[in-house]
Order: C-alpha cells, then sequence, then structure tokens
C-alpha cells in the first residue's frame, strides 16, 4: 500500500474556489474519511488526488512520489465511484477482470485474480451472472473487486453506499470495515454521511466550503470539536446551541442557570471575557431531573425513537432536544426540570464560532 501527502491543494473554477489550502496525509494502510455537506470540496479533492483534475496550487505526493504531473493512469490507486459504472453487457467475471486486460495481463494470471477476488467478497457463486441480474449490494461489491483486484497502492472511494436502502448500508459499512483492514490497504473515502465516517474511519477530514475544518479520530472530533460547525454537523440528533452570558462564574440564559468548572472558567480567563457566548451541549449529556433544578424547560414535541424518546423542549427562545429512556412518558406542554453535565458541554466565541472549551 502507500502514503499520500497534499500540500496546499488549491482549486478554483474560476472565481469560484472549491478547495482552499488543503493539506493532509493518509498514512500507509490508512482509513481517511472526507466528510462535510454537499458542496463543500471533498468529491474535488478526491477527483484532484485520481488526477482527474488538476490543482490550481499545491502538491501531491504518492508514496513519496511527486505526483502533480502523473497521469491518472500511471498513478497506481483505484477509484469507486457512487454510480457502479458496471459495463451492462459483460458478465461479472469480465467487469472485474477489464482492469487487467486492458493492461495486457496473462489470460490465466485475470482469471485466478478474478477468481480469488470474488470469493474474497463473497460473490464467488455470481460470475456468470450480467449486472441487471444483481441486486445492489452485489453491484457494489462487483465494483469494489474490479478496484480490488489490480491491487493498487491507494484506494479512492466516492459515496459508494448512497445508492443502498438504510439497512444495505448499515451491513455494506460493517462490510467495508472488514475488507479494507483484511486488505490492509490505504484508503480515502468521502461521503457527507457523519454516521458513516465515524463507524468506519481511523481518521475523518472535516471540511466545509473548501476548507479542512477538523482532524482527527471519530471520538476526539466528537469529544473535542473545534467550532461550531463542526460541533453542529458531527452527531445525531445535532448538538443542542444557545446564547449565554456569564456572570461570576455561573452561566445565564433563558431556562438555565448552571455553575461553571474552575477549569472552564480558566480556560474562558487565558480566551479574554466576551459579552455573550454560545453554549453547546448533546442531548446524551442532558437530563430530566426527578427534583427541582435551576434549569427548566416545556415540552414541545416527544419523538418515540424505538428505544428511547427524543425530546424537544422550549424556554423563551431556547430551543433544546435530549434523549430519554422510555421509563417516563412526557406530554407537549409539562415543565422538566433538567441537568447539564456541566464536564461535557461546549463554549464557543459567538464571533469566530471557535471551541473555548
Amino acid at each position: 500500500m502507500a502514503n499520500l501527502v497534499l500540500k496546499n491543494i488549491t482549486k478554483k473554477f474560476g472565481k469560484i474556489v472549491a478547495v482552499n489550502n488543503f493539506s493532509f496525509n493518509v498514512n500507509d494502510a490508512e482509513f481517511v474519511t472526507l466528510v462535510g455537506p454537499s458542496g463543500c470540496g471533498k468529491s474535488t479533492t478526491l477527483n484532484i488526488i485520481a488526477g482527474l483534475e488538476e490543482p490550481t496550487e499545491g502538491e501531491i505526493y504518492i508514496d513519496n512520489i511527486f505526483s502533480n504531473n502523473i497521469s491518472p493512469s500511471k498513478r497506481d490507486i483505484a477509484m469507486v465511484f457512487q454510480s457502479y459504472a458496471l459495463y451492462p453487457h459483460m458478465r461479472v467475471r469480465e467487469n472485474i477482470g477489464f482492469g487487467l486486460k486492458i493492461r495486457r495481463f496473462d489470460k490465466k494470471e485475470i482469471q485466478k485474480r478474478v477468481t480469488e477476488t470474488a470469493d474474497f467478497l463473497g460473490i464467488g457463486n455470481l460470475l456468470d451472472r450480467k449486472p441487471a441480474e444483481l441486486s445492489g449490494g452485489q453491484r457494489q461489491r462487483v465494483a469494489l473487486g474490479r478496484a480490488i483486484v489490480r491491487k493498487p497502492k491507494l484506494f479512492l472511494l466516492d459515496e459508494p453506499l448512497s445508492n443502498l436502502d438504510a439497512k444495505l448500508r448499515t451491513q455494506m459499512r460493517a462490510d467495508l470495515k472488514i475488507l479494507f483492514s483484511d486488505l490492509k490497504g490505504s484508503v480515502v473515502y468521502v461521503t457527507h454521511d457523519q454516521l458513516e465516517a465515524m463507524t468506519m474511519s481511523d481518521r475523518l477530514v472535516v471540511m466545509n466550503d473548501g476548507i479542512i475544518q477538523q482532524i482527527g479520530s471519530s471520538d476526539g472530533v466528537y469529544d473535542h470539536p473545534s467550532n461550531l460547525f463542526v460541533a453542529g454537523f458531527i452527531g445525531s440528533p445535532m448538538m443542542n446551541f444557545v446564547n449565554v452570558k456569564i456572570e461570576r462564574g455561573v452561566i445565564y440564559s433563558d431556562g438555565i442557570e448552571m455553575a461553571l468548572t474552575k477549569q472552564q472558567l480558566d480556560k474562558i480567563a487565558t480566551y479574554g471575557y466576551k459579552k455573550e457566548y454560545i453554549l453547546g451541549a448533546r442531548p446524551e449529556n442532558i437530563t430530566i431531573s426527578k427534583s427541582e433544578s435551576k434549569i427548566c424547560f416545556e415540552v414541545e414535541v416527544v419523538e418515540d425513537a424505538g428505544a428511547e424518546y427524543i425530546i424537544h423542549l422550549k424556554n423563551g427562545k431556547n430551543r433544546i432536544s435530549l434523549i430519554s429512556e422510555k421509563d417516563i412518558s412526557p406530554k407537549r406542554g409539562e415543565s422538566l426540570n433538567l441537568q447539564f453535565d456541566v464536564n461535557k458541554t461546549h463554549l464557543f466565541d459567538i464571533d469566530t464560532e471557535v471551541a473555548i472549551y
């Protein structure tokens, strides 16, 4: 497998900056996911790595070799697209082996590799079928097989699960994680689905407007978001945000009065005091209190999610949600006393949106 290094990559389409001063690396046998909303530049970045787009500025190194001027066919990479892009008139064995055929591999070697790859993917019994005779998941495995059979240095996957139904996507997430772990493949994966990114990756590269917002492990990005965008994008249900003021070590807002820890106050003091901040709290870190508290909200909507409730509440201009076990049955309009896990709250600069703690 290979390592990948991107240095200060910028891509402009006229006056539009699709990717802005983008730098990151993929280590040998590492699974890295570019994640962000539609239009954030992640697919453009993948195309630049593949050689399908030329960067306006910056440098690409694949296996420590400067690759800007190397053609896509000679970069020794394999790309799996959102559309399966299978040849409808060819059988599965011909689809998987087509890349080897045009590279003039020996027929016996092609047959050997195709059989091994199909068995590895669990589609050995489908080699004589055509794509029209396959399910969505089987077609996706054929597309993966076509990439794997070449034994490339680097795998690039552009939203390969987006055409599958929810149940199959969940299964394929697990299958892909096992597959690339067994292959020890270096992977750059693109998705807008933050759950997909978190469950599959060694590291995440969170993007917005062509700019890297944060790079880190799933736990690191989830527990310590660098700014308001990352905090809101990663996690479902999304983090609650409330505009607050701080006086004498206590946070105030509609329905909220909560003392901060000394460590949090020290970080605020180091950062510099502001008139107003944005408080962030994840739904799972807010609980319903059985006793009277200084945090009180009115129930707006209760969503039954099967094993739990997602409860949406309001107080004045503030709206928050929490996740609750089903040992209570809150009604719309009911007032609930709440408890925030203060150690798991986040505070953001209201102007720059940067995380203070």
